[in-house]
């Protein structure tokens, strides 16, 4: 075997070996990839089921939860098709279908989330709201969701922001009104009534207006029945002033 000869294996064992290293590398990057997503998967699937558990039922609009677990369940596919070991997607995949089939016999509409009656569990799901706006914000981000869809999803996050406020307003309300600071409790009724009015265009209110409403009725009735049995006794008083002003004239004409 020629010098040349050897040289040339030299080479070619250098090139294999290179190409086999070159190989394994490759293999070694996919790996690390697929871990890295397997993570990002797993984190964005808790991330999603978390909003979702925390946020009480009727404050996570039907179009939004629907797109959510949709995409829970997407993403659940895909980590089952890169580790089929893995028993989240099996613990979860069920329950989401379940939850997704659920949701879509619900109406869309503009159903109104449940009246709250406790301040401290309305800041609690104002809260959760931000929590969802800024998820939906991260979804668009990456692309998940488009514009018009992020767009429609937080519009109707602040609304139900704005409908939580003004429970809390009118939780104040009822606290007047308890005390019997009834002209307190009629201006922020009135407040109440006017912001929900306004609220009314985009979803339903009326439970809450008809509430309302009817609570206004009752103090402006209060109010007239104050105000008359306060004219009766301001009769009362003058009639008796005036009586005794008569009386007072006669004893004077008798004694001249």
């Amino acid at each position: 075997m020629t010098a040349t000869q050897i040289a040339i294996i030299i080479v070619l064992g250098v090139v294999a070996l290179i190409i086999m290293a070159m190989i394994g590398q490759s293999v070694e990057n996919n790996r690390a990839k697929k871990r890295q997503r397997i993570i990002a998967i797993k984190d964005q699937v808790r991330h999603i089921h978390t909003n979702l558990q925390q946020t009480p039922e009727g404050y996570v609009p039907t179009p939004l939860r629907n797109a959510l677990l949709q995409l829970l369940i997407a993403r659940l596919h895909e980590l089952k098709s890169l580790d089929t070991k893995d028993p989240l997607p099996d613990s979860l995949l069920g329950e989401l279908r379940a939850e997704l089939e659920e949701s879509k016999q619900q109406s869309a509409g503009d159903q109104p989330a449940p009246i709250l009656y406790s301040e401290k569990q309305a800041v609690l799901i104002k809260r959760q709201l931000s929590h969802l706006s800024q998820l939906v914000k991260s979804l668009y981000e990456q692309r998940l969701f488009n514009h018009q869809q992020a767009q429609h999803y937080i519009q109707h996050l602040k609304l139900l922001s704005r409908q939580i406020s003004l429970d809390i307003a009118w939780l104040t309300a009822q606290q007047y009104d308890q005390r019997g600071n009834w002209k307190a409790a009629k201006t922020a009724l009135a407040q109440c009534l006017s912001g929900y009015q306004q609220l009314s265009k985009y979803c339903n209110m009326d439970e809450r207006i008809r509430a309302i409403t009817q609570r206004l009725e009752q103090l402006k009735a209060v109010q007239e029945k104050v105000i008359l049995e306060q004219k009766e006794q301001l009769e009362d008083q003058l009639k008796r002033i005036a009586d005794e002003e008569n009386k007072w004239r006669i004893k004077q004409d008798y004694e001249d």
